[in-house]
């Protein structure tokens, strides 16, 4: 077998390894969310920089998983179903409990590819979560990892002495976690899930327009 083929099935097997790892990653059951969690996150409402919300959605042009604030969810479930913002709320809280799939008529993959668009979709809210190597390293690692790599400013977590865990590391450091501004849309996607997926609330801050990590939510 000539060697340039050899390489190329190389990389194929690579990418096919990093796939799967990372779609474990990304399934969305987790030990560690709790239903406490997903309706305090749910429930907040701070016109236009709610939390992230992890779901599976399905439409014609992408079935997946997509990480959304609750407000872009709550205008999709009003104009779709009608629904209002309490009534929006349980709903999603049911979804993200039951790991079921929100159908989402009308809905295509935009030009970057990285977010759904559609006529009820509020313009680049609805990340869809695609595999990412990069993120899969980083990951691999754990928690504090993802934390150290990705936000500023610093975790002393040496010195939090007290702490059960990156949680409550993050809660006790007192002090608000900002994402660095140097990665693309498919590692921000991630990383939101990952710390969704953990009990960590995620949204985008109204003033700086940088993903955040609010620790006075995580008390």
């Amino acid at each position: 077998m000539p060697d340039g083929l050899d390489r190329n099935n190389e990389g194929v097997i690579v990418k096919i390894i990093c796939s799967i790892l990372t779609l474990c990653f990304l399934g969305l059951s987790s030990e560690a969310q709790t239903q406490k969690f997903v309706e305090r996150v749910v429930g907040w409402h701070n016109s236009g920089s709610d939390y992230f919300v992890a779901l599976r959605v399905r439409s014609d042009a992408f079935s997946g998983i997509i990480v959304a604030p609750v407000y872009a969810i709550s205008s999709f479930l009003k104009s779709q179903n009608g629904l209002e913002r309490p009534e929006a709320g349980r709903f999603i809280v049911e979804l993200v409990e039951k790991d079921a799939e929100l159908e989402m008529k009308g809905t295509v993959v935009d030009d970057t590819g990285h977010f759904l668009k559609g006529r009820d979709l509020t313009v680049r809210a609805f990340r869809i979560v695609e595999p990412s190597q990069e993120f899969q390293t980083i990951s691999s690692e754990g928690c504090e990892k993802i934390i150290d790599h990705y936000f500023a400013p610093a975790v002393d977590w040496a010195g939090l002495k007290k702490r059960s865990g990156c949680r409550d590391g993050i809660w006790l450091n007192g002090d608000n976690l900002f994402m660095r501004p140097r990665y693309d849309w498919k590692e921000q996607s991630n990383v939101i899930l990952a710390l969704f997926k953990l009990d960590i609330p995620v949204h985008v801050d109204d003033i700086s327009g940088s993903i955040n990590i609010a620790y006075t939510m995580l008390k």
